[in-house]
């Protein structure tokens, strides 16, 4: 996955000050002692509108709206706050254990530069800060939008505005190249598939996602839950409604580690993330095999230019209309890789029960690993010499033996 973590050892870092309503009383001393310490690069003041700052607040925190919205509010007050961008030359990396118990990787200077700020009022909280490089992307980027986060990144002097704007999304999208221009730099992520159109147009009803962060990604998109479904949520592009999926790493959607090898081999097209041609068609493969039940004729087709792309002349059309035949498939691409069949959290995607029965299961998997380690072992003892496999033979029975003494030992 992309390192944006601040942990990277780069030799500069980017972080983020908020300053909220009782904590502007010393916004001068504050800027003051940020300009001593890192190189401002912009300085913004944030015209939110009221009607929506429970909304803004909770996706900066990536959090559900609080029950008490009153409480919540008495904390950072009312727009307009202060926003200020900086770059730290001279970046110090630590551990650190957040108000929310994350114990997460941080920018020690900020993390002690705000907790300085804060002491300086009796109200709790009335300045926030970013904690590590991702973090300070995920809120720049959606607080400023992506050309006025460029700016600030490019520019030789310091920006100042007034941005009399919500974060990017709010009142939905413009369009999908607008989305995915935010998404690119706030989370990680993929399009699982039916992206062929995108970003001029989505050529479905509904679009899957696959993420390492949900609270990120739900809060980054400004993604609504549908009622009656509680993994459906709903999202605004361009005037239009579209259902969306979002899948996570160990929500046995996929097999974990086929989930993390997504994230990590994903291709980007220019505008999006897309998964690489071999795990777009393995990964259809299984979706339309197991989660819809069996693989009908738009998957098919999909399936075939797949096959054709990836110059797989082995592969047979027909074996996809025939249950077994297409788990045989399936399963030789997932044993060699460590994949097994792994039973989704949400309670709606069912699976196609023969089918699933066919694959491997995590148990079989080990059992496979464990036997292609021996065979290793066992072919490289044949080609050993006479006195070589002599040694080996002793060595073997000297731990059989002091296992067993030490087991005696221990009963005695």
């Amino acid at each position: 996955m992309s390192d944006v973590s601040g942990c990277s050892g780069k030799s500069s870092d980017l972080a983020c000050f908020l300053f909220w309503e009782r904590g502007r009383q010393r916004e001068d001393d504050m800027l003051s002692a940020l300009e001593s310490r890192f190189r401002i690069l912009g300085d913004y003041e944030l015209a939110w509108d009221s009607e929506h700052l429970m909304e803004d607040l909770s996706r900066i925190y990536e959090k559900n709206a609080p029950k008490n919205a009153d409480r919540a509010l008495a904390k950072v007050g009312r727009p307009p706050f202060r926003f200020i961008l900086v770059e730290d030359t001279s970046p110090n990396y630590t551990w650190t254990r957040s108000v929310s118990k994350l114990i997460e990787p941080a920018n020690a200077d900020v993390i002690s530069l705000k907790e300085e700020f804060r002491s300086w009022f009796p109200e709790k909280y009335q300045v926030h800060s970013s904690t590590n490089m991702r973090e300070c992307l995920y809120q720049s980027v959606l607080i400023l939008g992506v050309d006025n986060f460029k700016r600030a990144l490019g520019g030789a002097k310091r920006v100042r505005m007034v941005l009399d704007k919500d974060l990017e999304g709010c009142h939905g999208w413009y369009d999908w190249s607008h989305f995915f221009s935010v998404m690119n730099r706030c989370v990680d992520y993929l399009v699982l598939y039916d992206f062929e159109g995108l970003p001029e147009s989505l050529d479905a009803d509904a679009i899957t996602f696959l993420c390492d962060d949900l609270f990120r990604f739900k809060a980054a998109a400004n993604l609504r839950r549908d009622k009656g479904r509680a993994e459906r949520y709903s999202l605004i592009v361009g005037g239009k409604r579209f259902s969306v999926y979002v899948r996570v790493v160990g929500d046995g959607y996929f097999d974990t580690k086929w989930q993390i090898r997504m994230l990590s081999n994903r291709k980007f097209t220019g505008d999006l993330y897309i998964p690489t041609v071999e795990d777009h068609f393995f990964g259809l493969w299984y979706h339309a095999l197991i989660h819809e039940g069996g693989i009908k004729r738009k998957r098919s087709k999909q399936l075939n230019g797949l096959a054709r792309e990836m110059g797989l002349d082995w592969f047979k059309p027909q074996a996809m209309m025939d249950t077994l035949a297409a788990c045989s498939i399936l399963s030789g691409f997932m044993i060699p890789n460590g994949y097994s069949y792994a039973k989704p959290l949400d309670p709606a995607v069912k699976g196609n029960l023969k089918a699933r029965l066919q694959l491997p299961s995590p148990s079989s998997v080990r059992a496979g690993l464990i036997g292609r380690r021996l065979l290793g072992k066992l072919s490289r003892f044949v080609l050993l010499s006479g006195r070589e496999k002599t040694q080996v033979i002793v060595r073997m029975a000297k731990k059989i033996l002091w296992s067993l003494w030490a087991r005696r030992q221990e009963q005695q």
